[in-house]
């Protein structure tokens, strides 16, 4: 099940706020429920960005790789997070 959450991360990325640090540490927790590790567990890519504003980025736990992202979802301001194993 895929869990939904506000994400203010790339606003604040844009206005300078957020350290690389706490960018990745803010990825961490929104990937860990999709893969089933902890926040602290967690090692993650930059962001990159796609269509409509989508973020994409890798998530590393206990040696297995997941491929993340985030897509607005309408008018709400809610972001939906969705994380899959990498194929190799």
């Amino acid at each position: 099940m895929r869990n939904v959450v506000t994400v203010v991360l790339g606003t604040l990325l844009a206005a300078g706020c957020v350290t690389a640090e706490a960018a990745s540490r803010s990825r961490a927790q929104l990937t860990a429920g999709h893969i089933g590790c902890h926040p602290e567990d967690i090692v993650t890519s930059p962001v990159t960005y796609g269509e409509e504003g989508a973020q994409n980025w890798d998530a590393v736990c206990k040696g297995r790789t997941f491929v993340c992202s985030s897509q607005l979802s309408g008018s709400s301001g809610v972001t939906i997070v969705g994380c899959s194993p990498k194929v190799e």
